[in-house]
């Protein structure tokens, strides 16, 4: 099991201000296409879905990859 980062915490109350908590988080619906610029805030990266490239799928596929340089910083189709 992995620990609840500090930039998801709660940052109300004095204490959890001085602890940094809610720090970092970056609110993704203020960035273009909702995708905030940046990486998953876990310590050990989840892979919950991998699509295959049949059907729909493919589609899908292709719009995770866009979310994915999205987050990077990157133009969708630059290397």
């Amino acid at each position: 099991m992995q620990k609840i980062p500090s930039a998801l915490r709660s940052n109300s109350g004095q204490a959890n201000k001085r602890m940094g908590q809610g720090e970092g988080y970056l609110y993704a619906h203020d960035f273009p296409e909702a995708i905030a610029p940046q990486q998953a805030y876990l310590e050990k990266p989840l892979a919950l879905y991998a699509p295959k490239t049949a059907g729909a799928e493919a589609a899908i596929a292709e719009r995770l990859e866009r979310w994915k340089q999205l987050r990077a910083g990157r133009p969708p189709g630059a290397p």
